[in-house]
């Protein structure tokens, strides 16, 4: 089942149920999949059409998450990009990507909005919050229908482009489609005996594909929340945003192991699996339990 039929069927089955958890603010299947809407409608609206390539450059939040979704829903492939990168090398991710809309959050628009940045001929920035240079997202999201644009898409619909770490040369751009996005979700679920009773943490940066990954793994196991606190979070700030959750089993080395499984059991408190984790002052994620 595609990734945005998942989604669907989690709506009309627990609507009302919290998904997604950010430092203190709960986003329901069905608040999530009506921002989602809005978001694929307004980047219509921008000109994007099925095909077309839309650039995340956003920090971990709920913002990432309906961003993406959105990109989906509205029939375009997902590029989701790391602004740290030197702009030479997020130059040529850009250009070789050619989006047709750059979507960008307080934090990064510095560096998508740089003058030394080379960015494709005719792209449009919108921003997520208020961000001087361009389109005010949250305005256009607001102005757009909340139901889902009439867009068809199939199993072979491309829905990801990521790009290698290009270390013996340039970045590669790797496609994935609709029917290819979440298969490694059910691996997860039943390596590591989740259930809808568990709270998926994620850590590391969204445009990476491991978290990502944790995004798809939660929609898939059914009404597990996740939980994304900041990608820069500091151990205090990771320990509020755990927070209320049971830690069945956390794991912050590099170690692979894997726990026992559990069964959910009614008015459990939620675990919490620690998809992956950063060291404070790091650069990557140091950690990915499998």
């Amino acid at each position: 089942m595609a990734l945005l039929d998942v989604l669907a069927t989690n709506v009309a089955v627990r609507g009302d149920q919290p998904f997604l958890l950010h430092e203190g603010r709960r986003v329901t299947y069905r608040e999530l999949d009506r921002l989602a809407n809005r978001a694929a409608n307004a980047l219509r609206g921008l000109g994007v059409a099925k095909g077309d390539r839309v650039t995340l450059a956003v920090g971990n939040s709920v913002e990432y998450v309906v961003g993406a979704l959105g990109v989906l829903k509205a029939g375009a492939i997902l590029h989701p990009v790391n602004a740290a990168l030197g702009a030479g090398e997020l130059g040529y991710v850009l250009a070789h990507a050619a989006p047709r809309v750059i979507l960008v959050d307080a934090g990064t628009a510095p560096a998508i909005l740089a003058p030394a940045l080379e960015r494709p001929p005719g792209v449009r920035v919108a921003a997520f919050g208020s961000v001087a240079g361009a389109y005010a997202f949250d305005a256009l999201m607001g102005a757009s229908a909340d139901t889902r644009p009439d867009v068809r898409l199939g199993a072979d619909d491309y829905s990801t482009l990521l790009y290698t770490s290009g270390t013996t040369g340039r970045p590669k751009g790797v496609l994935f489609t609709h029917g290819r996005t979440g298969t490694s979700g059910p691996h997860f679920i039943q390596a590591l005996g989740l259930t809808d009773a568990d709270t998926i943490l994620a850590v590391t940066p969204l445009f990476h594909g491991n978290a990502w990954g944790a995004v798809v793994t939660a929609l898939q196991c059914s009404s597990a929340s996740w939980t994304t606190p900041a990608a820069s979070c500091l151990p205090a700030r990771w320990a509020r945003s755990c927070s209320g959750h049971r830690h069945a089993w956390p794991r912050t080395s590099a170690t692979p192991s894997r726990p026992p499984k559990r069964s959910a059991t009614a008015g459990s408190t939620p675990a919490t699996w620690v998809v992956s984790t950063r060291t404070a002052g790091s650069t990557s994620s140091t950690a990915s339990v499998t």
